[in-house]
């Protein structure tokens, strides 16, 4: 099985130059395998695997997937996974240390993947979810923007994970935004309290 299916990746990768595709799927009984692009990107992000735990080696491990992600692009410019992609490389580039720069990876999937499916490493599959729902998720929780997350509740029902996670962060902060009113409210009326007497 496992030759039949290393043979077949192999084909794949000499069909997909001469027909131009990056994306041929390989049916296999009740599994799908694609493209070496597919490879490519779930081998790219396994790599965490062997980031160091300490903090300045987890940072450059992180940075360096971003620069496998970024060759990814540029290596496989017309796959499904183009969105995916952008997202790994906002989601690293945030978990090394470079909200900046994940700021511009998320916009760009805001504006020009609105559509695009998310593919889901953990099922090896789309899962009905919208990459750029997610995209908008983390722009707003990792920017502390409110709008972000009400346009994934009011735009993006076709992804209820991201709906059900913006819809928890945005009654975390409701709760947090209640509770800090209610505390400024019960100092306010120990400091007349305590001025009255």
């Amino acid at each position: 099985m496992r030759v039949i299916l290393f043979l077949s990746l192999i084909f794949t990768a000499l069909i997909n130059p001469v027909f131009g595709t990056s994306n041929a799927q390989i049916l296999f009984g009740d599994r799908n395998y694609y493209g070496l692009d597919f490879v490519e990107y779930e081998r790219i992000f396994w790599q965490i695997k062997n980031a160091s735990a300490e903090e300045s080696q987890w940072r450059k491990a992180c940075l360096e997937i971003v620069k496998n992600y970024q060759t990814f692009l540029k290596d496989y410019p017309k796959s499904e996974l183009v969105d995916d992609a952008k997202l790994r490389i906002a989601e690293f580039y945030e978990l090394g240390g470079r909200k900046d720069k994940a700021k511009k990876w998320l916009d760009e999937i805001i504006k020009n993947h609105s559509e695009a499916d998310y593919y889901s490493i953990v099922i090896q599959k789309n899962n009905g979810e919208k990459t750029a729902a997610w995209a908008l998720f983390y722009r707003g929780y990792w920017f502390k923007e409110k709008k972000y997350l009400l346009l994934i509740v009011e735009s993006y029902q076709n992804s209820p994970k991201a709906v059900e996670q913006a819809k928890i962060i945005l009654a975390e902060w409701e709760k947090r935004v209640a509770n800090k009113a209610t505390l400024f409210i019960y100092r306010e009326r120990i400091s007349i309290f305590v001025f009255d007497i």
